[in-house]
């Protein structure tokens, strides 16, 4: 994905390296910086949970006492003086030791693994920032976390001094990037699967119950919804005041949940009404899979080329991981379930397909079963799997793939294949 020069390359005009939560080749990349930096890699990991900063402060001071030759920490003593204070007492000690002789040729980058384990609150924010600020020229800092969030680094990012790395899939940098105008807390909302939501990087982790959250998955999915419809959805056995009352409570719900998880609280209301119609707040910033998802498939159906689609594709198929909010069974989530599920198996068919023009049977025949867990109805693409078996000699695993099909129709409808298929069985008999 990343070929050794690039990262230090790009790196140059920039102060931090971010690994998106969600990047699914940490440790490849992580030995891609290895080979390119040697020696020059500094890499530490946040080993103990629950820690506050000022663990992570003694730890930073410990951990690159021993990494670093010659390095010796006196942040212990400036940790009882406040976060700001140590901060900028590691930084004036990194800047001491990176620009004195020989290393001030150098390039380096610090790795600080983990963070996750690291609570990361206003006092967090407080000491970590000296330290970003402080840097020489010379010393970049990464951050790796299973989660991250956005206040320590939001200065980095609106001074376009961030590089971040695994969201390439993605329409933009989610949590990470850079706004026009006034700074809004940002949502991920996730909802293929099981769902969950991330504000500023913090996950929703109480919703006061199973109501608030639906409603929010309802908003953020709908777009634009009328109070009619949000009634006769949830509370369609409710007199009118009874749910109007219901509602108030559950709206208010969500926006403290939204709330509680931005440092600084405020009020984010994730809607607002207007011309008969809840709609999305302009005091927050939405990344949602789902809309990624249709709005890859559009880019797709109107591509240009073979090569435009097969990206749009990819990162369409690369976002839906799982059934739209699998653990739920409301019938406006099943009907919307379905209606995904038939568009994420059309796109791995056009990408099969995509493949097979391209004469690549293999990958062909991988995108064309995967289809099939998906749509398993659909007679087409058995025979397309049967072709490309065929097409890769593999005559047994072909006439077994009109067999499953075979069962299949008469167990659901109780037909025989068409004779399109058939024909095609024949063949590949009598070549076999």
């Amino acid at each position: 994905m990343f070929d050794k020069s690039s990262i230090a390359k790009r790196l140059t005009t920039k102060r931090v390296l971010l690994f998106s939560p969600r990047f699914q080749a940490k440790n490849a990349f992580l030995s891609t910086l290895l080979a390119e930096y040697g020696d020059q890699l500094i890499y530490t990991r946040v080993v103990d949970s629950n820690v506050d900063w000022q663990g992570l402060a003694q730890h930073l001071s410990d951990d690159l006492g021993e990494l670093l030759e010659g390095f010796k920490s006196k942040v212990s003593k400036s940790i009882s003086k406040g976060p700001d204070k140590a901060g900028s007492a590691l930084a004036q000690e990194l800047n001491a030791y990176f620009t004195e002789g020989p290393r001030a040729k150098l390039h380096y980058l610090l790795v600080i693994d983990e963070l996750d384990r690291i609570e990361q609150d206003e006092d967090f924010v407080a000491f970590i920032r000296p330290v970003i600020d402080g840097l020489p020229d010379n010393l970049k800092m990464a951050f790796n976390a299973r989660r991250l969030t956005l206040e320590a680094f939001t200065i980095d990012v609106q001074n376009d001094d961030v590089l971040v790395v695994g969201t390439e899939n993605r329409t933009n940098n989610l949590v990470f990037e850079k706004q026009e105008g006034e700074i809004k807390p940002q949502i991920e909302v996730y909802a293929f699967g099981s769902g969950h939501v991330l504000v500023n990087g913090r996950p929703i982790e109480s919703w006061d119950g199973a109501l608030p959250r639906l409603l929010f998955y309802f908003f953020v999915d709908k777009q634009r919804v009328t109070r009619a419809d949000i009634f006769s959805t949830f509370w369609s056995s409710l007199s009118r005041k009874e749910a109007t009352n219901v509602f108030h409570v559950t709206k208010r719900k969500i926006t403290e949940c939204i709330s509680d998880c931005v440092l600084g609280k405020g009020n984010y209301e994730l809607t607002r009404y207007e011309s008969g119609f809840y709609v999305a707040s302009d005091k927050l910033v939405r990344n949602y899979d789902v809309a990624e998802f249709e709005d890859a498939l559009a880019k797709a159906a109107s591509a240009s080329n073979d090569d435009e689609q097969a990206e749009a594709l990819n990162r369409a198929i690369d976002l839906y991981r799982f059934p739209f909010l699998m653990d739920y069974d409301m019938p406006w989530i099943t009907e919307r379930r379905e209606k995904l599920r038939t568009m994420y198996a059309d796109a791995l068919i056009d990408m099969a397909r995509l493949h097979q023009k391209r004469e690549d049977y293999t990958s062909a025949l991988g995108f064309y079963t995967r289809a099939l867990k998906e749509m398993p109805q659909r007679e087409d693409v058995y025979r397309d799997t049967m072709l490309m078996y065929w097409n890769l000699e593999r005559h047994g695993d072909a006439i077994a793939q009109y067999n499953l099909l075979a069962e299949h129709l008469k167990s659901t409808v109780g037909v025989s294949p068409s004779r399109d298929t058939t024909e095609l069985h024949d063949k590949i008999i009598a070549d076999a």
